[in-house]
Order: structure tokens, then C-alpha cells, then sequence
């Protein structure tokens, strides 16, 4: 994969994982000896993929070579086309999410792939497999709406659609108990942690001073990145990371200034939690 995304100018290629992204760029990066690489993915903060996606436009504005690399977070929210994308096999609303990022001056081309890695646990992996075995079946036409309603119809009649049994209290207008259980976006498997990236480490101090935190918090969110809370609760026990005492009732946690957990090319490298920049040892 790595070989053939150095063979185009202006590619965009997309993996299931955060490790798959760190391995397939770091791979790209031993084929070509430039500036021409990117790598986006959630173990980097708002700020630094906001950084990354500002240089991938002034050397697209530029005419550049341009080759990224990322995890789907690119497929929305995000505004990058591309000549060619490469996507690993997924749903098929992922991929025409993906298609969806294939169209710079025109048409362009988008390559589906079998990665070496399955999408995470869930239901990514449901859709992964709906997807494959409606392919299979020769039913592949991403923008064919009949295709998109058998595949969603497929997708959900093997979910359980009301896990948290809101329908009954819907039903009997049990607000107050839809209210306290309806979550939009369950995140109850994350938190947040404050990483030393630009100006987050000044940011951090003002949660000293008395006053409120609401403001200083809302700037941290840029420098913070979602970890799970079992590797969290082991950073905290262990002392490699802290709780911010004035942040107990919000659950973040911050990195200490010094450590060399953070990489400015893949972000978040939990491996290397408990890792310290050397100058800083020394007294």
C-alpha cells in the first residue's frame, strides 16, 4: 500500500485503525525523503489536526505533492478533496462517506482494499461484515439509494435498537427517565486527557487561580484527546498522569509538561506514557 501511494501526488488513504495510521505512514515515510506525508487521526488534539489540515492546504494551494494518511475521522467534517483515495473495506455508508472526498477538479478515483486489520469491535465491524457479504453478492453500487436502504436494513435488523429500553418510558411519557439515559454519543468507555502540545501547558496554569473554570476548560478541549478510562485509571495509579484537584466534577486529566508521550508527527503514543524528555531530568 505504502508503494503505491508514493507512486500519486494527490492521495488520500483510509484505515480502520490509529495503529494502522501510524504504521502505514511511518512505512511511507522510509519509501520517500520529503515533506509530502501526512498523518491524521483522534490521538492527535483539535489544535494539532487543525495545524496539520492548514499544511496540507497551503502545499495543496501550492501544488504540492500531497499524500495523507488517517483514520475516518477524515470522512466528515473535514473539508479535503483528493485525485485518488484508498479506502479500507467498511460499510458501505464509510465508503461512500469516503467516495465523498474523491473530486478535485472533476471526477477522481477511489480504490477499496482488504486491510491486514479488522475495524474496531462493534458496530464498524457489523458493517464491515454486511458490507463484504453484500459485495460478494454482486451488490456493490455505493450510490444506488436501493442498495444503501438493503444495506442499512441488513445493518440494524442485527442490532439491538433500544438497548437502554427507552421506547417503554417514551411511550409513556417518562421524560425525566428518557432524559437522564438518552445519550447522543456514548462515550461512557472515554475521558479526556490534557496533553503538552502548543499553549495548553500555559492554559493548564490558570486552573490554579481562583474563579471560574468554565472558559479555561472550553480552551483545554483543543488541547485534549479521548483515551480510554481503563488506561487512564492505570496512568493515574501509577502517578504518570494526575487529576486536576479544580476538575474532579469534570473528569479531565492532564499529562505532565515534560513528558514525551506526545509525538508532533502521530500525536498520542500511549506506549511511551511514563516516558520523560531527557533536558528535563536534569537539575
Amino acid at each position: 500500500m505504502a508503494e503505491r501511494l508514493a507512486e500519486e501526488k494527490d492521495v488520500l488513504a483510509i484505515v480502520h485503525r490509529r495503529e494502522d495510521a501510524r504504521k502505514l505512514t511511518e512505512t511511507l515515510d522510509r519509501l520517500l525523503d520529503d515533506q509530502s506525508t501526512f498523518h491524521l487521526s483522534a490521538l492527535m488534539c483539535p489544535a494539532h489536526r487543525r495545524k496539520i489540515l492548514a499544511e496540507i492546504k497551503d502545499r495543496k494551494n501550492a501544488g504540492a505533492p500531497v499524500r495523507l494518511v488517517a483514520t475516518q475521522l477524515v470522512e466528515a467534517g473535514v473539508d479535503l478533496d483528493f485525485r485518488v483515495v484508498y479506502r479500507a473495506m467498511a460499510g458501505f455508508d464509510s465508503l461512500a462517506q469516503a467516495a465523498g472526498r474523491c473530486k478535485l477538479d472533476g471526477l477522481g478515483t477511489m480504490f477499496v482494499f482488504l486491510a491486514e486489520t479488522k475495524p474496531p469491535q462493534g458496530i464498524l465491524e457489523t458493517a464491515f461484515q454486511e458490507a463484504s457479504s453484500m459485495v460478494m453478492q454482486n451488490d456493490r453500487d455505493l450510490f444506488d439509494p436501493d442498495v444503501q436502504r438493503r444495506f442499512f436494513r441488513r445493518l440494524y435488523g442485527l442490532k439491538d435498537l433500544d438497548k437502554k429500553g427507552l421506547q417503554p418510558d417514551r411511550a409513556a411519557l417518562k421524560f425525566e427517565a428518557v432524559a437522564s439515559s438518552y445519550r447522543l454519543i456514548d462515550n461512557d468507555w472515554s475521558e479526556s486527557l490534557v496533553i503538552p502540545y502548543g499553549e495548553s501547558i500555559e492554559i493548564a496554569r490558570r486552573l490554579d487561580l481562583p474563579g471560574p473554570l468554565r472558559d479555561t476548560l472550553r480552551k483545554l478541549h483543543a488541547f485534549s484527546v479521548s483515551v480510554t478510562k481503563r488506561d487512564l485509571g492505570a496512568w493515574i495509579n501509577s502517578g504518570l498522569v494526575k487529576r486536576h484537584p479544580a476538575t474532579s466534577d469534570y473528569g479531565l486529566a492532564v499529562l505532565a509538561a515534560n513528558s514525551d508521550a506526545y509525538d508532533a508527527r502521530f500525536g498520542l503514543i500511549p506506549d511511551r506514557v511514563g516516558r520523560f524528555e531527557p533536558d528535563s531530568l536534569i537539575s
